[in-house]
């Protein structure tokens, strides 16, 4: 019984390990794509860390789209999905036939980007 505990723990340490490095190496490889500097960028507030917690208005028609993306532990992957998606409304606003008001807010700065 005791082995099997033994195998269990070293087991869930190497796991840690394993989900740490690959998050690591996730974030490193894979660049966050630069916001244009012509989106209206407001900043609503500051991280436990005193970074920017920034929100990017793109549009200005009547209706309201808000998109919030976070960080948890090293998973970086919903601040980089804003990020393209801001990107890409960008790029198809002129194909958009009703252009809403969005807002996509994000953490800009941190340790992983």
């Amino acid at each position: 019984m005791a082995y099997n505990e033994s195998f269990k723990n070293i087991k869930n340490k190497v796991g840690r390990v394993y989900r740490g490095m690959h998050g690591f190496l996730t974030n490193k490889l894979d660049k966050t794509p630069l916001i244009n500097n012509t989106i209206e960028k407001i900043i609503i507030g500051k991280s436990t860390n005193k970074n920017s917690i920034d929100c990017y208005k793109i549009g200005n028609g009547p209706k309201k789209i808000i998109f919030i993306s976070a960080i948890h532990g090293n998973e970086i992957g919903a601040v980089k999905l804003v990020c393209r998606l801001i990107k890409w409304i960008e790029n198809e606003k002129l194909k958009i036939k009703e252009k809403p008001k969005i807002f996509c807010c994000t953490l800009s700065k941190s340790r992983w980007l």
